[in-house]
């Protein structure tokens, strides 16, 4: 709970996992260059960057009085790293979920859903499907205008978010 060598080396091997081999192809075959990446990697590594810096925020300040309280700042952010990382895919703790507040047990929850990339060792709903979800509210939201995400696309993820969520929360 308190040793960053630990967190990070987990949280570090987690993400590696969670990138999918695809990706890993990718970044290995053009050394590395964002800029030379496919479509596909482009979007698998900046949805992992956006869901790791935004549940780390939002677990650090909806957590901050509760599950993460008595840890000093830096150890709540390094803790809220780790339970923005380890729902995706890997299922692990460092604290006690219970003590989470509600909003911490639905954004685990919205974690746990998405899950990790395409072809990885993790499951969910997965990353891209998740990107296309945004894009497509994204863009309705605009009236049409933004992203080029062709319906059928933007129909068939919410239909996997339907299911998925039906799955999840069950029938009652």
């Amino acid at each position: 709970r308190n040793d960053p060598l630990v967190i990070l080396t987990i949280s570090g091997l987690i993400l590696t996992g969670g990138l999918g081999f695809v990706v890993w192809s990718d970044l290995l075959l053009k050394k590395f260059r964002f800029s030379r990446l496919n479509f596909h990697s482009k979007t698998v590594l900046q949805a992992t960057v956006i869901l790791l810096t935004v549940p780390t925020v939002m677990f650090t300040l909806s957590e901050n009085n509760g599950a993460l309280a008595g840890l000093t700042n830096g150890e709540k952010v390094l803790n809220a790293l780790f339970l923005a990382v380890t729902p995706r895919t890997a299922g692990f703790s460092n604290i006690d979920l219970a003590g989470l507040s509600a909003a911490g047990k639905v954004l685990m929850t919205v974690l746990m859903m998405i899950g990790a990339a395409p072809g990885s060792t993790g499951g969910g709903l997965k990353i891209t499907t998740a990107a296309v979800l945004f894009a497509t509210v994204r863009t309705w939201m605009k009236g049409g205008t933004g992203a080029n995400i062709p319906l059928g696309l933007g129909l068939m993820a919410i239909g996997a978010l339907s299911l998925g969520s039906v799955a999840t929360v069950g029938w009652d």
